[in-house]
């Protein structure tokens, strides 16, 4: 039997490693790059965009036939919930003053994402593993870049291009390195030195960059059971350079829940947890409240909370069914005039609410309840921990209708199931020496 390196792929059996498993990896790519990746940003490079959306439908339908098992009860919950999803989009869409083509775009997406997670995925941990692998990919060749090319300057950009993510509504030129590291974004840190580069990686913002970065810090320390410090350690450095406070607020928070939720071997272990935990807990909030105090002092946090006040306003003028999908002028009107020349939103569930009303945000909050009720019931802390710190992210961050957002929510709703996939099904059937075996040399034995 052959040992494969649990630090880029998953432990596996060779013959596991099949078409299924590309097509999984395709379609979490499909994930990663609709995250305002900024090649479906750019007006030269729409093509990018159509290839995006030719392999999600590609990977799905393929990763359900290469599955060649699916039970008919599987199958027939999956058409159930495909139409369910499609009658209440519809309604949606009955209902939208502005009758956006965009809602049918998000229909397929939410299609896509179903069918992959009812018949494709192996297991939610499986599919956030795959996420982190690729992500660590990004983060390695963005790191390199930010490091060398926008710090130290020892290499230069070797083109530009013209984005369309501002905010104010004007073309912005931004720095590439060979088309796969892009510098979108500089800051102030804070006030300590001139003008520094974030790292943005291939995203049009650093908040994206450090959502995409930090999302897979938060699973790899949440989901997983056996511990990878080289990937921790590569992601949290990719947090770092991004130089975003939510970020860096996550990476306190799921160290923390990490610690909090593992538990001791040793009696002595358990004595000094509980000795540690209320030090590192007061720590942990003294860092917090100066990192919220140093972003609210900042007219970037300035901004994020007029956010709130422009997106309650423009709600409230239509709020069961909102102001059509798009309907961005009606948020603007409300902003303060301080933020005149820069128009951007920050703020995911005032904008679900605005372009959709009540009706839209109740499978968000529906998923969020029944999903954190199970968790409770079930004791399932590090998935509380996860989904809780993701959605944090998800209020201060404008992604509510990315499909990776769509995929976590609808994970949300239904992991934690009593249900076992086909994967672990395979898994299971191995002998139990095996599966010690596994667990001693540090492959991944496909159990949760």
């Amino acid at each position: 039997m052959k040992k494969y390196s649990t630090f880029w792929t998953r432990g596996l059996n060779q013959n596991r490693i099949s078409l299924l498993s590309v097509f999984q990896y395709a379609f979490i790519l499909c994930l990663i790059l609709d995250f305002r990746s900024i090649w479906l940003h750019t007006d030269s490079l729409a093509w990018i965009s159509r290839l995006v959306k030719l392999l999600m439908g590609v990977s799905v339908v393929a990763g359900g036939l290469a599955r060649r098992k699916a039970s008919v009860g599987r199958f027939s919950r999956c058409l159930l919930a495909m139409g369910l999803m499609v009658v209440y989009v519809g309604i949606w869409y009955l209902f939208d003053p502005l009758k956006s083509s965009r809602i049918i775009t998000i229909l397929i997406q939410l299609l896509a994402i179903i069918v992959y997670c009812m018949l494709v995925e192996d297991s939610v941990e499986d599919t956030m593993y795959k996420y982190t692998s690729i992500v660590l990919v990004i983060a390695v060749i963005s790191l390199f870049f930010w490091a060398l090319g926008s710090t130290l300057k020892y290499i230069r950009p070797t083109g530009y291009l013209y984005t369309t993510w501002t905010g104010n509504d004007l073309p912005k030129k931004v720095t590439s390195y060979y088309g796969i590291y892009f510098e979108t974004q500089s800051v102030t840190f804070f006030g300590l030195t001139g003008k520094m580069v974030r790292n943005t990686a291939i995203f049009t913002e650093a908040p994206m960059a450090s959502m995409i970065f930090s999302t897979a810090f938060l699973a790899e320390l949440l989901m997983q059971d056996k511990l990878n410090w080289k990937r921790c350690a590569i992601l949290m450095a990719a947090v770092l350079s991004t130089i975003s406070t939510t970020g860096y607020m996550v990476v306190i928070a799921a160290a923390g829940l990490r610690y909090v939720f593992t538990r001791q071997r040793t009696r002595g272990g358990h004595l000094l947890k509980l000795v540690l935990l209320p030090t590192a807990f007061g720590a942990g909030a003294v860092i917090l409240s100066f990192l919220i105090g140093q972003k609210l002092g900042t007219s970037s946090g300035s901004i994020r909370v007029d956010d709130f006040a422009a997106g309650y306003k423009a709600w409230i003028n239509a709020p069961l069914f909102g102001n059509g999908y798009g309907n961005y002028d009606t948020i603007e009107e409300h902003m303060s005039y301080f933020r005149r020349n820069n128009t951007g939103f920050s703020n995911s569930p005032m904008l679900v609410l605005v372009y959709g009303g009540i009706y839209l945000f109740f499978p968000y909050a529906t998923s969020m309840l029944t999903g954190f009720f199970r968790f409770v019931r079930k004791k399932m802390w590090n998935k509380m921990g996860f989904y809780l710190v993701f959605l944090c992210e998800f209020i201060i961050t404008v992604c509510p209708f990315q499909m990776l957002s769509f995929y976590l929510f609808i994970c949300m709703a239904r992991d934690g199931r009593e249900q076992i996939s086909q994967f672990q099904k395979v898994q299971s059937n191995r002998p139990e020496t095996y599966r010690k075996s596994c667990k001693k040399k540090g492959i991944h034995s496909g159990s949760e």
